[in-house]
């Protein structure tokens, strides 16, 4: 439990790397929106990274503005 204090990174990627890509419609036109070498895009590390972007960009920031974190920190 103290070690996701410590290394609150490790928590993030243990939540990304858990998320069902596979059934979100977002994540496969994400996926054929970004350009990636063919000689990279079967490397794991290479789809981890953009998984972990998706994750961030798409589920992270969505929660934080519907349960209004971004509300307290910008006028409108």
């Amino acid at each position: 439990m103290g070690e996701e204090k410590k290394n609150p990174q490790k928590l993030k990627r243990i939540e990304a790397a858990a998320y069902d890509y596979d059934n979100d419609p977002r994540w496969a036109d994400y996926r054929s929106n970004i350009l990636i070498p063919s000689h990279m895009a079967s490397r794991s590390d290479v789809v981890d990274h953009f998984e972990r972007k998706f994750y961030q960009r798409y589920i992270v920031r969505l929660s934080l503005i519907c349960f209004g974190y971004f509300s307290m920190n910008f006028a409108i």
